[in-house]
């Protein structure tokens, strides 16, 4: 044989090697690449679903706790209103009172005492009672109102945020 053929088997016989060594370490690179992968999509898998179950256990919690606060407001605000509403009865119920004490102030303004007859006797039941005791009782009562509406305003701001 030839030296030309010799080299050419050579020339061939390297190439050849060569392009085996490159795609073996081709083929273990790409197997790694891939393992990799694999590896890399199993943690994140595990991540996500860490994080989905802390996040619907937030979630849960947080539904609960607002489930827990409106209905211990729909109890405040229940007793607020009915507070409320005896407090309208009361308020009627001092209308009435008051009204019927202008009523019998008014009848009795014009009753003057006959010519020669002396003072005349009253009836107990209509005899209007003392000016100053009506006005205490009406600020008693004007200062335990607006005790009340400032707590109910108190109570609403309170509330307002947590059923936004």
């Amino acid at each position: 044989m030839s030296l030309e053929y010799k080299l050419i088997g050579g020339a061939i016989l390297f190439l050849i090697l060569g392009g085996a060594i490159y795609f073996g370490f081709r083929s273990v690179y790409s197997a790694g690449v891939t393992d990799g992968k694999a590896v890399i999509q199993t943690a994140w898998d595990a991540d996500k679903a860490s994080i989905q179950k802390v996040t619907d256990a937030a979630i849960a919690q947080a539904t609960a706790q607002r489930d827990m606060a409106l209905q211990a407001n729909e109890v405040i605000a229940n007793d607020y209103q009915a507070k409320l509403s005896a407090a309208n009865a009361n308020a009627s119920a001092l209308l009435a009172s008051v009204r019927a004490y202008e009523a019998r102030a008014a009848a009795n303004r014009g009753a003057l005492p006959k010519a020669g007859g002396g003072q005349p006797t009253a009836d107990p039941s209509q005899v209007p009672p003392s000016k100053d005791g009506l006005d205490q009782f009406l600020e008693r009562y004007d200062v335990a109102c607006q005790s009340d509406a400032a707590q109910l305003n108190a109570l609403i701001a309170e509330i307002r945020p947590q059923l936004e």
